[in-house]
């Protein structure tokens, strides 16, 4: 897995820990705890039970106080290793076919690290976990161990399973005798998290180091889009007067003659369901808009605002039924149509009655996958607008006889209105004139 020249480079290099962990047995890394060494620490003074050979006589004949010498005890330090051998870490592009996997460069970097702890005869041991802690290599000291870690991390056939840092975690909580350097090597594809995991072990002082191995699909360099698609979404619906149909063509019509090369433009037409009015197209110009229908009518064709309710029924023609207003549908019908890598922008025409109330959603949906959303508000002229909310008579209306009726209404401003009685395709109808 390395070479001769590659080891002996990990041999100059040391592992520091920020914290001073107790070792029990001595090697080349220098603690705060006095003992016996050739490195000179400090002085105390002598209390009876001290070793007679640790009293400084020169300073004792200067001083004629006995004086105890103290010297740096050096102490190995614990290494454990976490590697993640779950099924995420054994994936690679269609395009890498064999080349080396997240485990691969996961298990490389602990042999790398492991080389240089036990160079300076630290204590080193490794735990494989994936859905469960799935092995352990047990502690090895001293270059002589390097060979058993990497038996040990060539051992491992193909990594299987979801990940689940806890339970390694928890599984060297339990285990490890002494606390000391933690390295956890993982893409830490953990649905339940990882800050969990990572408390427990420092809560139990442990000192932990991370290390996210990742694989790249391919480099790909993401520069920002000075070119914008945008989707006009058109409410064509039957609450839609004439004249806000009117201004609609014209915000539409002005935005399309504003764009700027590169950019995109399309028109979706939006009632009860949502279709295409005009395809997303560069360079894009204002086109003729097909009519729309409400309750089997033909409204106001929205290219032409002066045509009338009721007129004859072009033959052919798509007609969009307008007795509803689905605005959650179109904002997600909109999306759909978005051309090539370009700042997505829908633009909503509306005058905000949607009868399902799932815009909002339909809104947050987009926005999330980097769609922004504008709106535009459609104004209706203010007019007197009454609604006949129920009405009951009193017995079935014959010729020459009087009838009662209650009625409940609704009206936008005080007004004056004539109630009728008629029927409509064998149902009796209350109408206002």
């Amino acid at each position: 897995m390395f070479d001769s020249a590659f080891l002996a480079k990990l041999e100059q290099l040391h592992l520091l820990a920020r914290r001073m962990f107790r070792g029990d047995r001595r090697a080349e890394r220098r603690t705060r705890q006095a003992g016996a060494s050739l490195e000179f620490a400090d002085y105390r003074e002598y209390t009876p039970g001290d070793e007679p050979r640790s009293i400084d006589w020169h300073a004792y004949g200067r001083l004629e106080r006995l004086f105890v010498k103290l010297y740096e005890h050096e102490q190995d330090l614990p290494v454990t290793f976490l590697v993640d051998c779950s099924a995420s870490m054994s994936w690679l592009p269609e395009e890498k076919t064999g080349a080396l996997t997240k485990f691969d460069h996961a298990r490389r970097l602990c042999a790398a690290l492991a080389y240089i702890a036990l160079a300076n005869l630290d204590r080193v041991n490794i735990h494989f976990f994936a859905a469960n802690s799935l092995a352990e290599l047990g502690v090895v000291r001293g270059k002589s161990g390097f060979h058993s870690v990497l038996k040990f991390l060539g051992a491992p056939s193909q990594p299987d399973g979801p990940t689940r840092l806890m339970q390694g975690a928890q599984a060297l909580v339990q285990h490890a005798h002494r606390r000391g350097l933690v390295f956890v090597l993982s893409d830490f594809f953990d649905p339940l998290g990882y800050e969990e995991p990572l408390s427990l072990l420092l809560h139990s002082q442990f000192e932990v180091q991370v290390l996210q191995v990742l694989a790249l699909a391919g480099v790909r360099v993401l520069l920002p889009s000075s070119d914008v698609a945008v989707i006009f979404a058109v409410d064509a619906s039957a609450s839609i007067s004439p004249e806000a149909a009117k201004a609609t063509r014209e915000f539409v019509g002005g935005a399309l003659r504003a764009q700027r090369g590169g950019d995109h433009a399309g028109v979706v037409g939006l009632g009860k369901d949502a279709e295409v009015w005009q395809s997303p197209a560069e360079h894009a110009a204002l086109a003729d808009w097909p009519p729309v229908v409400a309750d089997g009518r033909r409204r106001a064709d929205l290219s032409n605002p002066q045509s009338s309710i009721g007129s004859p029924q072009s033959k052919g023609a798509r007609l969009l039924p307008s007795a509803a207003t689905d605005i959650g549908r179109a904002l997600d019908f909109s999306s759909a149509l978005f051309p090539g890598d370009q700042s997505r922008r829908v633009v909503l025409l509306s005058d905000g009655n949607d009868t399902p109330g799932h815009a909002l959603e339909a809104a947050a949906r987009l926005a999330r996958s980097g769609v922004e959303v504008w709106t535009v508000a459609l104004r209706n002229p203010e007019k007197p607008e009454m609604l006949v909310e129920r009405e009951k008579p009193d017995g079935a209306p014959g010729g020459g006889s009087s009838l009662d009726l209650a009625s409940a209404m609704a009206a936008a401003k005080i007004t004056t209105s004539v109630v009728g009685l008629g029927s409509e395709q064998d149902k009796d109808v209350a109408f206002l004139r």
